[in-house]
């Protein structure tokens, strides 16, 4: 893992809590981590990953995977795509929610270029 839940709260949030639990941190931090690697073909070093920015990249997509699995598993009160009530119905426009699989993907995206891409992580380049 990346970040721990003391990087965290004192380095990435600056304060007491945050919106993972100190519970699920360690899997949603193992999640984005692995994310990362996937991102960056492994290639993030061991002097890189003490970085602030690999550390709060790996922060932020443990923040982006654990709200989407709350939204997955309708704990966070996720959007709904469509209603019906009392002979009214109607849906929303889905295709551009992070809760979805695909925009999820581009939510991961944008956070590894915002931290990445800077670093040379990100190029397909050895």
């Amino acid at each position: 893992m990346y970040a721990d839940y003391s990087y965290y709260l004192a380095g990435y949030l600056h304060k007491d809590s945050g919106l993972i639990p100190e519970n699920d941190f360690p899997a949603c931090s193992q999640k984005a981590s692995t994310r990362m690697d996937y991102l960056t073909w492994g290639r993030i070093t061991d002097a890189q990953a003490a970085g602030e920015e690999i550390q709060s990249c790996c922060c932020e997509m443990a923040e982006a995977v654990y709200r989407y699995e709350q939204a997955r598993n309708n704990e966070a009160g996720a959007p709904v795509a469509s209603w019906s009530n009392d002979g009214e119905s109607g849906s929303y426009e889905m295709t551009s929610s992070d809760v979805t699989e695909e925009g999820h993907n581009r939510l991961i995206g944008r956070i590894a270029r915002k931290y990445l891409l800077r670093l040379g992580l990100l190029d397909r380049r050895c």
